[in-house]
């Protein structure tokens, strides 16, 4: 019966070459964490919040070559390198990334292809118009028709004009400090109603109460213009503002044309999207056609 310990030496017993004395059989001190197996965990774990971005994709597919070569590493090793572990969360993060981005585009391409045509165009309609406002280098107004261009024109320097008497005044330290840039404006007259779409220089600066009175002076400003042109925008026809920064907008004002107050107060730009939908074509019915192919 052998009483002694596991991997105890007796006082005749050789040591195995390259062991240690007094240490068993697969026993190692001072091993060394592998770097790549490593880089393998750090980037495949940031892979995973990153794969929506290019730089996630990257991420992905390095975290799983430099997995791969860390398992190499270990197993070559014998004892003396470790890091197994962290190789294969590596790898297998990598690969969760992939597969998370793969349910994400086909979900956006089912979305996509369930949309309808005609909210697809208005989408790029309004994508259009918010690239036009981003700059004044063609201008501060903006319309689908000579007419909506007027009125884009009245609403752009009647909001400045107004925001210049309540945000900056004179001899008092402004809440809001302005580079002097121009409310660039598009107006779209549909059969919807109409929308503006305003672009708030330094919106960002608008904080808090700030940013609330400028919403009212949005919709203030939109009652005014459509005071001066019933025309194009009767009384209690929808109306929607649309104040925006350079990227997001900051508030969606939905109501009717000439009341005090708008209807409701939105951020989700999915609002303005049926005044910038062009109407669909009736087809022609059954007599209509024969009468067409007659002629």
């Amino acid at each position: 019966m052998n009483l002694n310990p596991p991997g105890y030496q007796g006082p005749n017993q050789q040591p195995i070459p390259g062991q240690p004395p007094g240490m068993g059989p697969g026993v190692t001190l001072g091993a060394k964490t592998s770097p790549m197996a490593l880089w393998s965990m750090i980037l495949g774990l940031a892979s995973i919040p990153l794969i929506f971005l290019c730089v996630g994709i990257v991420t992905g597919i390095l975290a799983i070559i430099f997995g791969c070569i860390g398992i190499s590493a270990v197993s070559r090793g014998q004892g003396r390198v470790k890091g197994k572990s962290m190789a294969w969360t590596g790898i297998i993060a990598g690969v969760a990334s992939y597969i998370i981005y793969g349910i994400f585009i086909a979900n956006s391409v089912k979305n996509a292809a369930a949309t309808p045509q005609t909210q697809r165009d208005a989408q790029s309609a309004l994508s259009a118009v918010h690239t036009k406002v981003m700059s004044n280098r063609n201008g501060t107004a903006h319309g689908n028709t000579p007419e909506a261009k007027q009125i884009a024109s009245e609403f752009s320097s009647s909001i400045k004009t107004m925001h210049s008497a309540f945000f900056e005044r004179e001899g008092d330290e402004p809440a809001i400090r302005l580079s002097g840039g121009e409310f660039v404006t598009f107006c779209q007259l549909s059969e919807k109603g109409c929308a503006f779409i305003v672009h708030v220089p330094e919106y960002r600066k608008h904080t808090g109460d700030a940013k609330e009175s400028l919403a009212e002076l949005g919709w203030a400003v939109a009652n005014v213009v459509a005071a001066g042109n019933p025309e194009y925008i009767p009384a209690d026809s929808p109306v929607i503002v649309g104040l925006r920064g350079t990227v997001l907008y900051g508030a969606i004002l939905r109501g009717r044309a000439g009341a005090e107050e708008p209807i409701a107060q939105l951020e989700d730009d999915e609002a303005l999207l049926p005044f910038f939908t062009q109407p669909e074509e009736e087809s022609p019915s059954e007599d209509e056609a024969l009468e067409a192919a007659e002629e």
